[in-house]
């Protein structure tokens, strides 16, 4: 093999090359400029799709072709950003990176929608400043700097409402077998694999022929 394709990548090995890759028929689709997402993702994206093409294209002239497919899929998607190839890239995957300190953050996601004119990130910052102001022994713990706020995204009508209808429509078509040796003895019918099963079972005691049962459930095969 003298080209591979390895996930978005292609490598040519004869001319030392390397270039963005997509399946046949494959073309990209990205969400709308004014889709029901938080800001900071509709205004990341475009920068992103810039970075990551500019990144696995060896050079200028490998980046302009490929960035044609991306920047239609922007425009039809509302974005008018142009792709343009960073050419310090290279500069900055060789600076050393300074190490940080992690510092233990507490993440609070409320979901994101346009119908909410509210400033949730607001309210709740004032609600924690109010109730763990500095005099608190806890302030240390629930503060600006430990307590960060990020939106999430929320799945949209129809992809909930398609979940919902494979599940009622959806026709149980699994069958449980029996690996018991003596087919004849099986106490479920030749379907002990079947998990999940409420079973009673009757104990005699051979001496007094006393008779005691004991009632149970499986979470694995029975």
């Amino acid at each position: 093999m003298k080209t591979v394709d390895f996930l978005d990548v292609r490598f040519d090995l004869v001319q030392n090359t390397y270039q963005p890759y997509r399946k046949p028929n494959n073309e990209p689709v990205y969400i709308h400029k004014h889709s029901n997402h938080p800001p900071n993702i509709l205004n990341e994206l475009p920068k992103s799709i810039n970075k990551r093409i500019s990144d696995i294209s060896c050079n200028e002239h490998v980046f302009n072709n490929a960035k044609i497919t991306y920047e239609k899929a922007l425009n039809s998607s509302g974005f008018d950003e142009k792709l343009i190839y960073n050419t310090c890239k290279n500069d900055e995957n060789n600076k050393e990176k300074k190490k940080k300190r992690k510092r233990k953050i507490i993440w609070y996601n409320p979901p994101f929608s346009l119908n909410v004119k509210s400033n949730v990130g607001k309210l709740f910052f004032k609600i924690l400043a109010k109730n763990f102001p500095k005099s608190n022994p806890l302030s240390k713990i629930f503060n600006k700097n430990t307590v960060k706020l990020s939106y999430s995204c929320t799945r949209n009508m129809k992809s909930i409402i398609s979940d919902h209808n494979k599940q009622v429509l959806r026709k149980e078509t699994q069958q449980f077998g029996c690996n018991c040796k003596d087919k004849n003895t099986c106490p479920l019918d030749n379907k002990c694999l079947t998990p999940q099963v409420i079973y009673q079972a009757d104990v005699t005691n051979d001496t007094d022929d006393t008779c005691k049962f004991y009632i149970g459930l499986t979470e694995t095969p029975f």
